[in-house]
């Protein structure tokens, strides 16, 4: 959902990046694109009322729409994610009843709310919260809003934002997402106003969300072109302790005035690791905007939130001017289509000026985080970026401390990763994990990680923890060493929403590594369940319990390799 950041970058947004464009354009089913949205006015008859039902309501069933005393629905089988259009009814006083559908007609209703249906006026009922639970700040519930009857004006859009995000903070409206809040804070179940907002017609539009004081950014959404003269409802909705790409996750839900206009996911995350031997302290530009600045080898950027789309990206040497520098960068890629509600870790790896022939050029690896939803287990995908290291095997260590031939990971080439739904391993246990060159019979490992039990709940800076120091064991690779980078993606409470995530640099120990805690939906803050100690060698960690008491905790490994001045060093951090 998210949905960390130092200097400009913002838990997960670049406040700075609301207006960054794409090298091309692209979505999905939920992302319609640019093409406005056509509907002309349409004025309510004087003589009666209109209303309509959103089922803004995660995990509630598929429902039907009764006026109260009458045994015929007047609507039936309303999905989350639906908007019904307008129902013209004669002016008068009505009690809204939501049943879940094939409910009898006289059962207790789900959710209900009065309307004074007046004579030209027009109603939404949006159903939001969520069914069953028994807190009375997220249970099921229908808000009810009067709508705006007079025609927006031409060349001019009307939103009205509707927080109905039953697990979310308060958040504000940057409409833009250029750091300028319209909205200072809406409460969960709160509206914009009947006034609404006025936006350009015509052209796609940023939409941050921000929470507290400071206005960091929750996460943001790109809305498709708006029709001139036309009214949206976009209600926010889903739960945040979910991830961006599930059905239920965060989102915006936009209604028209003839139903539902799509549901948008969140934009795309991103990550960028520095795995380049011989690179510099590299900064990141799409066109003219600086996505990070002096990424060093073997670090890990802070998540960066940009609309989706195609990316064309520039590294250059690192400078203090946070401008693009008017030489040519030292290296140029570009992105996959990035889609809404996706993660993504982009390795920058292979060499800038190789040596030899036989030695990668620099290359962007991307992956697409898709991890299996196993909430028993912990999950570990492993990605080769040595540039300068043989196909390799990866897998537990045997009673001799060889990596078994059955490793689960074998023959893996550099610019590859094993499957992206993980490897699972159970959680609370210790697991050691060495690697090997393919070729290599005797199967002596030549680096170790260990994912064992840990109980620190939260990393922050200027604490190092304690832990065992990890050995190497076997003789080096000749032909240079390895560092791997752990990410870990974790589940928590909702009360871990309310402020942003830290990359902490100085509770990582010794080694150079990162540590990036992932909630079902965004990112959290500094309370991951995983930590690096020692000389980077030992990733330790243990699950913990989260909103449905599920154990949930993913890495990343990903291994690369740098000479040091006293020969080649195999690392795993």
């Amino acid at each position: 959902m998210a949905w960390m950041r130092g200097k400009t970058l913002l838990v997960v947004a670049l406040t700075s990046l609301g207006v960054l464009a794409p090298a091309c354009g692209g979505g999905d089913a939920d992302d319609p694109g640019s093409e406005p949205t056509q509907e002309g006015p349409e004025l309510v008859p004087p003589t009666t009322a209109q209303f309509r039902l959103v089922q803004a309501a995660p995990g509630a069933p598929a429902m039907d729409v009764y006026l109260a005393g009458n045994p015929t629905p007047v609507a039936r089988a309303v999905a989350y994610g639906a908007t019904t259009p307008y129902l013209t009814r004669e002016p008068g006083a009505v009690t809204v009843e939501l049943r879940p559908t094939g409910a009898a007609p006289g059962s207790q209703p789900a959710a209900s709310t009065p309307v004074g249906l007046e004579a030209g006026t027009r109603w939404t009922v949006v159903a939001a919260g969520r069914a069953g639970s028994t807190d009375s700040d997220a249970a099921l519930r229908t808000l009810l809003l009067r709508d705006n009857t007079v025609p927006a004006d031409q060349g001019q859009a009307r939103v009205r934002v509707v927080h109905a995000g039953a697990d979310a903070p308060a958040v504000g409206v940057d409409v833009g997402n250029d750091g300028s809040v319209e909205v200072a804070s809406l409460r969960r179940f709160q509206d914009s106003g009947e006034q609404a907002l006025v936006v350009p017609s015509g052209a796609a539009l940023q939409v941050g969300l921000v929470t507290g004081d400071a206005g960091k950014v929750l996460t943001s959404f790109t809305v498709p072109a708006l029709g001139s003269g036309t009214d949206t409802l976009i209600v926010a909705t889903g739960l945040v302790s979910e991830p961006a790409r599930a059905g239920d996750s965060f989102s915006l839900l936009t209604a028209g005035r003839d139903g539902t206009l799509a549901i948008l996911r969140q934009n795309p995350t991103l990550y960028v690791l520095n795995a380049s031997p011989d690179a510099p302290a590299l900064d990141l530009f799409a066109s003219d905007r600086e996505l990070s600045n002096a990424l060093p080898y073997g670090a890990l950027s802070t998540p960066l939130q940009v609309p989706p789309g195609t990316y064309a990206l520039d590294f250059f040497a690192s400078t203090p001017d946070a401008s693009r520098p008017t030489a040519a960068p030292v290296a140029s890629a570009t992105t996959p289509l990035l889609v809404p509600g996706e993660r993504y870790l982009l390795v920058a790896a292979g060499y800038l000026t190789p040596s030899s022939p036989s030695l990668p050029a620099f290359t962007l690896l991307p992956l697409t985080e898709r991890f299996a939803n196993d909430p028993g287990n912990l999950r570990l995908r492993w990605v080769h970026a040595g540039s300068d290291t043989p196909t390799v095997d990866v897998g537990p260590l045997g009673s001799e401390r060889r990596v078994l031939p059955d490793a689960p990971f074998l023959g893996v080439p550099f610019a590859s990763a094993t499957a992206a739904d993980g490897l699972p391993l159970p959680p609370g246990s210790t697991v050691t994990l060495g690697v090997v060159p393919s070729e290599d019979a005797n199967r002596a490992p030549r680096a170790l990680q260990r994912d064992a039990q840990a109980r620190h709940p939260r990393l922050r800076r200027g604490h190092r923890p304690a832990g065992r120091r990890a050995r190497c064991v076997g003789p080096p690779v000749a032909a240079g060493g390895h560092r791997a980078h752990a990410m870990d993606r974790e589940r928590a409470a909702s009360r871990a929403l309310e402020g942003p995530a830290q990359v902490d640099e100085d509770a990582m120990g010794e080694g150079p590594g990162r540590l990036m805690g992932f909630l079902r939906g965004r990112l959290t803050r500094p309370e991951p369940t995983a930590r690096v100690v020692g000389h980077g060698l030992a990733p330790r960690a243990q699950a913990h319990a989260g909103l449905h008491g599920e154990a949930r905790l993913q890495h990343h490994a990903v291994a690369h390799e740098r000479r040091t001045s006293q020969g080649p060093e195999l690392r795993i951090v």
